[in-house]
């Protein structure tokens, strides 16, 4: 995508089950919901329902 940013987790929030401290993370300025097969394929800032500047919603339903 060419506009990531990534990061080390130093803490995270009771309510988070799918990201650890000290996990290395990488995310995007784009938020997308993995609704459509171009998203699914890895074209997520491609994607039709994708929002600048929102959370990221990962694979697993997480919200980063």
């Amino acid at each position: 995508m060419g506009q990531e940013y990534v990061g080390v987790v130093e803490e995270i929030g009771s309510a988070v089950t799918s990201i650890r401290p000290e996990q290395f993370v990488v995310g995007s300025f784009f938020a997308f919901d993995n609704t459509y097969e171009i998203c699914r394929a890895g074209y997520q800032s491609s994607c039709v329902n994708r929002q600048p500047g929102a959370a990221t919603r990962l694979s697993s339903g997480s919200r980063i």
